[in-house]
C-alpha cells in the first residue's frame, strides 16, 4: 500500500500490485507528514492551512473501510513525529508551542491518542533549551534531539521529560537524529550530519558502530530509512545552504532559477547503502522524499514534479 497527497484536498492509498485506488480520503489543507501502523491497517497524517495564524490538523482513519475520519485541531502548534503503538491503538506525537515569543527554549508537548475513538489519553510538557531537531523512538519511550550548531544528541525519557544521556561526538554539526525507519529496533539510533556523513549508534553503550560516507558536502541527509533484514538503508538529502546570510540569499535566488528553468530539478538525492559493509549501492537525483518497503524489495520516490516512482530494488 502506498500512500500519496493531493494537493489541498486529501490523501489516495494506492495497491502498488494492481496500480490501483484503494482510497480516497478528503483531508483539509495542505498534508504535510504521515505515518502507517506495521501492519498497514491504519494511516495518520497531519496537514496545515496558512495563516496567520496557520493552523495544523491531525487526521486518522482506517485503510479498509468506509468509516469517518477522526480529526483533531491544534491551536498554536506544530504537530510532528507520528508514531503508532505496536498494536496500533494509540497515536503519539509531539507538538511544537509557537503561541509564545520566540526563545532559544523549544516549548514541546507530548499528546496520544486512542485511534479508534480519538480519546485523548496523555498530555506532557517540557522545555528543551537551544534544540531544533527531535525524533522518537519506536516504542515511544524515548526522544532524540539536536542543534543545527553542535555535533552531539541528548537522549530524552518521554514519561519524566528528563535528559537522560548524551551521544557525544567530534563531527560536522547535526542536519537531523533519527531512530531508523522502518525501525529494526528501539536501541539503534541514526545521526544526520551537515557534512553530508550518517552515523549509527548504539544506544546501551553510547557508543558509534559505523559511519557513512557518499552525500557530497553541499546535500545534507535528513532521513535515514532500512528494510527489516538491515541489509539496504536509503538516505534522503537536500541541497545544505551556508550559514552566511548574504550567501544564503545568493543560493536562493540560484536554487529559484535552477528551478524555473528545470521543472524536473529538485535540490537533493537519494541514496542506497549496504548498511553492514557501508558502501554505496546507488543513487537517485532530484527525488525529494522516499519510502522503503519492510523487506526491501520496493523502493517508492517522488519529486516536485508530482510524479511518483516505484523501483524494483531485487536483481534479475
Amino acid at each position: 500500500m502506498l500512500a500519496a497527497t493531493k494537493p489541498g484536498t486529501g490523501v489516495v492509498l494506492w495497491d502498488v500490485a494492481s496500480k490501483t485506488i484503494r482510497r480516497d480520503v478528503t483531508v483539509t489543507g495542505t498534508v504535510r507528514d504521515g505515518v502507517f501502523d506495521r501492519e498497514g491497517k491504519h494511516l495518520a497524517v497531519t496537514s496545515f492551512r496558512p495563516g496567520p495564524p496557520v493552523a495544523w490538523r491531525l487526521t486518522m482513519f482506517q485503510v479498509s473501510g468506509e468509516e469517518e475520519p477522526i480529526t483533531i485541531n491544534f491551536d498554536h502548534q506544530h504537530p510532528f513525529n507520528l508514531a503508532f503503538s505496536e498494536d496500533a491503538r494509540e497515536l503519539s506525537l509531539i507538538a511544537r508551542d509557537y503561541s509564545t515569543i520566540p526563545s532559544p527554549e523549544a516549548h514541546l508537548e507530548f499528546r496520544s491518542w486512542e485511534v479508534a475513538s480519538g480519546k485523548e489519553l496523555a498530555s506532557r510538557k517540557w522545555d528543551l533549551p537551544h534544540q531544533d531537531f527531535f525524533q522518537f523512538s519506536p516504542d515511544r519511550k524515548t526522544l532524540l534531539s539536536g542543534s543545527r550548531k553542535k555535533p552531539d544528541v541528548t537522549i530524552w525519557d518521554v514519561s519524566t521529560g528528563q535528559s537522560v544521556a548524551k551521544l557525544s561526538a567530534t563531527g560536522a554539526p547535526v542536519s537531523n537524529p533519527c531512530f531508523i525507519m522502518p525501525f529494526v529496533d528501539v536501541k539503534t539510533a541514526g545521526i544526520c550530519r551537515q557534512d553530508g556523513t550518517m552515523e549509527l549508534w548504539d544506544l546501551d553503550s553510547r557508543t558509534l558502530r559505523k559511519t557513512f560516507r557518499g552525500h557530497t558536502n553541499n546535500f545534507s541527509p535528513h532521513r535515514m530509512l532500512c528494510s527489516t533484514d538491515s541489509d539496504l538503508m536509503v538516505s534522503e538529502a537536500m541541497e545544505h545552504l551556508n550559514t552566511s546570510s548574504l550567501m544564503r540569499k545568493a543560493e536562493y535566488i540560484i536554487s529559484w532559477l535552477l528551478r524555473k528553468n528545470n521543472p524536473g530539478y529538485d535540490p537533493s538525492e537519494t541514496m542506497l547503502w549496504d548498511s553492514r559493509t557501508g558502501r554505496v549501492r546507488g543513487r537517485i537525483p532530484n527525488e525529494i522524499r522516499a519510502v522503503l518497503s519492510n523487506d526491501g524489495k520496493r523502493l517508492a520516490t517522488t519529486s516536485s514534479a508530482r510524479v511518483i516512482r516505484v523501483w524494483d530494488l531485487v536483481p534479475h
